[in-house]
């Protein structure tokens, strides 16, 4: 009857009748529906980003977004929670002697110094590894012995 209800409740109204015909009393009975509800978690490595809902999201935090209803369905409230998930870190503190070499996730090293590597993880976020390498030096020995004929020696 061209009234606009916009709460919960029942109400009573009057329509009224035309050529000639009884008014009608209508009673109107409105019901507020909840929004629905739904969640969704996302974990993130260093430098990814999903995108939900049509949204992108790269940076971690708690987010609503609303889905709107289909048909009679009311909207949904979408509660987005992103995790920022840190690189794994290892570390290798390897001594070599000169000459001498190490295969570390499939790299060579054989000179002193810091390196950084970063290993491609399966499952989860990549590891970023610290190696050190030291180089010994060589000891510097000098040994005398004496020996009688037919006998031998033994050093180390």
């Amino acid at each position: 009857g061209g009234v606009v209800y916009n709460t919960a409740g029942t109400f009573t109204d009057t329509l009224q009748g035309t050529g000639g015909a009884c008014d009608t009393i209508v009673t109107v009975t409105i019901t507020a529906l909840p929004y629905n509800t739904d969640a969704v978690t996302q974990n993130l490595c260093p430098g990814e980003s999903v995108t939900i809902n049509g949204v992108l999201y790269d940076t971690g935090g708690t987010y609503t977004d609303t889905l709107d209803g289909v048909g009679a369905q009311c909207d949904t409230i979408l509660t987005i929670t992103i995790n920022e998930l840190p690189y794994t870190t290892g570390s290798y503190n390897v001594t070599l002697c000169p000459n001498e070499t190490i295969v570390i996730h499939g790299e060579i090293y054989d000179t002193p110094g810091t390196f950084m590597d970063t290993v491609s993880a399966p499952t989860g976020c990549d590891s970023v590894l610290t190696i050190v390498v030291v180089q010994s030096n060589l000891i510097p020995a000098t040994l005398s012995a004496s020996k009688c004929v037919n006998e031998d020696i033994t050093i180390f």
